[in-house]
């Protein structure tokens, strides 16, 4: 199924060869790629009937679909996710994402921003402009280059190798209340199912563990701080 979608997203981009006119060098040839502008949902759980939701921000150049063990997951658990798709899969081209759907459903009053790696930055950058219309916001494997009045929850795996750490720990002054957490064993990419990323470690742990425990934090902030 994965394969089909990714399939299709390239089915719906266009390449197009414009000749604009000519020079004493021969013709000037502009290549103009269009790339499917992504701007949809994938709701997991029933967030017309809940009065708490999270809206998640992918990875860069990460699937959105990739987080489906994550979210479904926490659906399970009573807390509906909205992932919202990137154009092009990065998130720092879709930073306010979460306006639109916060405005979709009017009844959720207790929103929460998460993202992975590039998406949790871009998530933060988001949230230090809306501080009153989130709840909390957290993080898997990323950080906050803004201050943050707001309650933060920060997940990484002790053998990540993505993850900057030391741009990780310089930014944690950003966090006026944070509540970190170090999945041992855990690594970078498989807080999602997108296959290995270049740079990462190899967990100890599995992909099944890994999800069990960031729901598990994840449940308990969000009734923490509900």
């Amino acid at each position: 199924m994965k394969t089909l979608r990714k399939a299709l997203a390239v089915l719906f981009s266009l390449i197009i060869l414009i000749t604009i006119g000519s020079c004493k060098t021969g013709t000037i040839v502009i290549l103009i790629t269009i790339v499917s502008c992504k701007t949809g949902t994938i709701v997991y759980g029933d967030p017309t009937s809940s009065d708490v939701a999270i809206i998640f921000y992918p990875g860069g150049r990460v699937d959105p679909y990739a987080y489906e063990d994550l979210c479904t997951s926490l659906a399970e658990e009573g807390i509906p996710v909205i992932v919202a798709e990137m154009p092009m899969d990065l998130a720092i081209f879709g930073i306010n994402r979460a306006n639109g759907i916060i405005s979709g459903y009017p009844d959720v009053d207790n929103w929460y921003l998460c993202g992975h790696s590039l998406g949790g930055a871009m998530a933060a950058v988001w949230c230090a402009k809306h501080q009153d219309d989130v709840r909390g916001l957290i993080f898997l494997a990323a950080y906050s280059t803004k201050e943050l009045e707001l309650p933060v929850l920060s997940i990484y795996g002790s053998n990540d190798g993505v993850l900057k750490m030391n741009n990780y720990s310089r930014n944690l002054k950003n966090l006026s209340d944070v509540e970190e957490h170090i999945i041992e064993g855990g690594n970078h990419c498989q807080f999602g199912s997108y296959g290995f990323q270049k740079g990462d470690n190899e967990a100890t742990v599995s992909h099944e563990q890994q999800i069990a425990t960031t729901v598990g934090l994840i449940v308990d902030f969000i009734r923490g701080t509900d």
